[in-house]
């Protein structure tokens, strides 16, 4: 939900979305609007949708937050509810030697919470009483005259200067060597997470604004409510030591744990002795039991109560030591979700070395299993740019089922794709992509096969220690978190089935039956793990005496036992992992997902994989996933199909091209000294001046110019009043009939002819924001490698093919949409007939004689036409390609550019 809402766009993008085959909307407000959040406005868009979807069986579901991350309301709770804004705790350690005075000032101006002296032997001593406010240092002498009213005709001149900021300092002299800790509480959330989500009172002001108004407007009609990437606040962290503070923590903590947190502080900011790992992981654990209490479970009653799902995902699933320090022992917490999620960003993954993505998935995968939820799910396709096809979306859905996600949340539904919303993050995959006529064949493909994993229950064969008492209580680095993300891809390359699942979960589940825990998971690894709680390792013990097989990988824990004792387990280090049933050359290119109804096999490489899994033969396209029953096959098509008719002659054909004109110079007239001489519109090298300013670009065109029309966004100039002239002649008749757009039809304006012949555009207005498009019956291409001047030559959009073309060499380089293939075809006998497409950039859908017999949107480009009578019938592609040459000029290939072939089933 971008830009500015008009109910008749927000029903006609309902029901295409319904058209398309989606089940639910999530009603998200994202960058770019223009429609106050939470206003009267606001809700009468929310008001069209629901109606419009209730009409199509359309559900729709609550985005519970302007924007993300949750938990703040569009600011509401900051600056109506200061008590509410989020804390976190801050340090500073120093040095110090006995008998020498420290006079030190803190960097922070926030007050001092408590300051203690470590002492050598690990003996902490308060000397908050020591600490006191400062003005700070003197700076910037300046002659100065008296304050005084402007009445004053006299004032006295006098050297003066400034002080720095007002601060808090400590002055002692310590009898001891030692180090002295100080804990400040800061408010200075450099964040969007910037509520105090510990405090339950917080929750309650996010469900007043949100989530109650919706149901007091409109009843409970919401499908779900999605939370998405809630946190408790607090700078970027990536050194572990980042602690959220809440009022009341001091008394949680000592309700939790018997203790006074205040003077065990400094345990959190320096390793002091035995008991600085149980401290920590303490500390952990109040703020996990106040985040899932005070906030997600809050957040799940109510959505219990009013008929709707829980559904999100917290933050940087697959960066473990960064969101242990916003949400200990992350897999535990999503028992509170009804459909926990993750959201792996970019459209790179699947492969070894994006195995990150392996273990964020894995997470919400395996604790979907422990808690009994109907499926994981996956905030999907965020951060992928305008480059994504379907044919990627597609790679990336099934190598999310692969590891046991069934619920998909596509990100980038954009309402509009106006100014800088093409930037977003994602690129829309609403009906601006130019793929978006074939997105409902990609849902049907991804629904069925999704249908097909939830069969059965999953069947493990191992389990992985999620190491949440090590990032409680170590700041590890990033070479730790490498190794155990290598750890997931050794086990997928296998084909092992596993779940990860952490201590607190385990000792819940399994330490009274350590029998259960040997008959679910044969084998167990520990991976990495620094400390290990003493219950776990007591389990762990357990489940090895009851024949489990337990393998340590990294160097035996220590125990969480105050005293940082070794784990003397002797586990198996030569534990053999399964046997994979998958044989063939390059097994690691095929992931598995087990099932007791049987097995999903995804091809993530680019290549085919041929083999036999169970002995059962396999064949799958790079990119395919399948889902194999018991005693079925895979077999090679080409087994079953035999080569009929080879397509050589092609009539191709083309709507309207089009090509962006990225670079833009400022004329002479108007240009300031310190004005760029271009700017590039694409690739931002440089900005486009504030004011008014006369912008110009040029371009050849050869030929009789028929048709062209002069595209510019609604958000090309930053304010209105802007005008426009090719070759000197205003054009004027600008057509308001987009959304998103304006249109002019300036062929009558167009110099062309024999030879290419310049022509030029002007735009005059206030900050060029936006690169405007031509687009028309030519052919067009940029000669020159800054992407200035293309050469346009008229051209009808129809040509005859003898053999593949890329559609760059058509000039269609910057186009992105349909080419459709027509051509004629006999047959000398009836049977069952099947199209194969050697390579296609980047989906079709497929006619004969009229009509559609289906579509491949990824590979293997390969579609059944159904049975033939013999006679001529007339063949139809329609390729589509991703729309990343049309906003990026990208440069991806495009068209159907192999060989293309009938094939006959044989025996009929």
């Amino acid at each position: 939900m971008n830009g500015l809402l008009e109910e008749s766009e927000l029903r006609r993008q309902t029901a295409a979305f319904a058209s398309a085959g989606y089940e639910e909307i999530y009603l998200h407000a994202r960058i770019g609007l223009r429609t106050p959040y939470l206003s009267q406005k606001w809700f009468d868009a929310v008001a069209a949708v629901v109606d419009e979807a209730e009409k199509h069986g359309l559900a729709v579901s609550i985005w519970d937050e302007d924007g993300y991350p949750s938990g703040f309301v569009g600011n509401r709770i900051k600056f109506e509810h200061p008590e509410l804004q989020a804390q976190y705790l801050i340090s500073t350690q120093i040095q110090v030697s006995a008998g020498c005075a420290i006079e030190y000032v803190f960097d922070s101006v926030e007050p001092v919470f408590y300051v203690g002296f470590v002492a050598a032997d690990g003996t902490i001593s308060n000397i908050t009483e020591f600490c006191g406010s400062l003005t700070g240092a003197f700076y910037n002498y300046t002659q100065s005259h008296p304050y005084s009213s402007s009445s004053m005709q006299v004032g006295a001149p006098h050297r003066r200067c400034s002080t720095r900021r007002r601060g808090f300092g400590i002055l002692w002299t310590p009898e001891q060597d030692g180090w002295i800790v100080a804990v400040q509480i800061s408010r200075n959330v450099a964040t969007g997470h910037n509520t105090d989500l510990m405090n339950p009172e917080t929750t309650d002001k996010i469900l007043n604004y949100t989530h109650e108004e919706y149901v007091r407007r409109f009843g409970r009609v919401f499908l779900s409510s999605f939370t998405d990437e809630p946190g408790p606040g607090g700078r970027r962290c990536s050194d572990g030591k980042l602690y959220p503070w809440t009022g009341n923590f001091a008394g949680e903590f000592l309700r939790d744990h018997g203790q006074n947190i205040v003077p065990l502080l400094p345990h959190l900011f320096m390793d002091i002795d035995g008991r600085t790992p149980v401290i920590r992981d303490a500390y952990r654990r109040t703020q996990q039991r106040l985040l899932t209490q005070n906030y997600l479970e809050k957040l799940r009653v109510w959505c219990a109560e009013n008929g709707a799902q829980s559904v999100g995902h917290l933050m940087r699933t697959e960066a473990p030591r960064q969101i242990s320090c916003y949400w200990p022992d992350e897999l535990a917490c999503y028992r509170f979700l009804d459909i926990p999620c993750c959201d792996p960003l970019g459209r790179l993954m699947g492969w070894p070395d994006a195995s990150a993505h392996h273990f964020g998935i894995k997470v919400v995968s395996s604790a979907a299993r422990h808690f009994g939820k109907a499926r994981a799910g996956s905030d999907i396709l965020a951060v992928t740019g305008n480059e994504t096809a379907l044919r990627d979306m597609k790679f990336i859905m099934n190598y999310h089922m692969a590891l046991g996600v069934t619920y998909f949340n596509i990100d980038g539904l954009h309402y509009s794709y106006a100014g800088e919303r093409k930037a977003d993050a994602p690129g829309s995959y609403s009906l601006q992509h130019s793929e978006w006529p074939l997105m409902g064949d990609l849902l049907r493909e991804v629904k069925l096969l999704a249908e097909q994993v939830e069969l059965g229950v999953p069947e493990c064969q191992l389990a992985v220690l999620y190491p949440d008492v090590t990032l409680n209580t170590e700041a590890v680095d990033s070479a730790w978190e490498t190794r155990l993300h290598l750890l997931m891809e050794e086990l997928l390359a296998r084909q092992i089935e596993f779940d990860l699942i952490d201590g607190q979960t385990l000792e819940e589940q399994f330490y009274a039956t350590p029998k259960a825990l040997a008959a679910k998971y044969p084998r167990f690894i520990v991976p990495e793990a620094r400390f290990i709680a003493c219950k776990t390792a007591e389990l762990l013990e357990k489940y090895v005496a009851c024949g489990g097989q337990l393998q340590i990988r990294g160097a035996l824990p220590r125990l969480l036992d105050g005293r940082a004792t070794v784990w003397n387990i002797h586990a198996g280090a030569g534990m053999e992992l399964p046997t994979s049933p998958l044989e063939g050359q390059h097994p690691e290119r095929v992931l598995a997902h087990r099932r007791s109804e049987g097995v999903l096999l995804f091809n993530r490489s680019g290549h085919e994989f041929s083999g036999f899994w169970e002995g059962r033969a396999v064949t799958l396209a790079g990119g395919e996933a399948r889902f194999l029953r018991p005693g079925e096959e895979i077999p090679d098509w080409r087994s079953i199909w035999r080569s009929a008719v080879e397509l050589t002659h092609w009539s191709l054909t083309f709507p309207a091209n089009h090509l962006v004109l990225p670079c833009w110079e400022i004329d002479e007239k108007y240009h300031e000294p310190d004005d760029p001489e271009m700017i590039n519109l694409l690739c931002r090298d440089a900005t486009a001046p504030s004011g008014v300013r006369g912008y110009f670009s040029r371009f050849m065109f050869s030929g009789r110019c028929e048709r062209l029309t002069l595209r510019l966004d609604r958000e090309t100039f930053t304010r209105p009043g802007w005008s426009c002239l090719v070759n000197g002649i205003p054009a004027t008749a600008w057509r308001d009939e987009a959304a998103d757009w304006l249109d002019c039809d300036i062929s009558e304006l167009v110099r062309g002819g024999e030879f290419p012949s310049q022509n030029r555009i002007d735009l005059i207005g206030e900050q060029l924001n936006e690169a405007p498009y031509l687009i028309g019956d030519f052919a067009g291409e940029y000669s020159f490698a800054r992407r200035e001047l293309p050469f346009l030559a008229a051209d009808s959009g129809k040509f005859e093919l003898d053999r593949p073309v890329p559609w760059s060499n058509l000039g269609r380089g910057g186009y992105s949409g349909p080419g459709t293939y027509e051509t004629d075809f006999s047959l000398d006998e009836a049977g069952t007939f099947l199209l194969a497409l050697e390579r296609v950039e980047d989906a079709v859908g497929v006619w004969v004689d009229g009509r559609r017999v289906g579509a491949a949107v990824a590979p293997p480009y390969r579609v059944e036409l159904g049975r033939l009578e013999p006679g001529t019938h007339r063949l139809k592609i329609e390729v589509w390609n991703a729309p990343g040459n049309r906003d990026l000029l990208a440069g991806l290939a495009s068209g159907l550019l192999g060989k293309a072939e009938l094939y006959k089933r044989q025996g009929n």
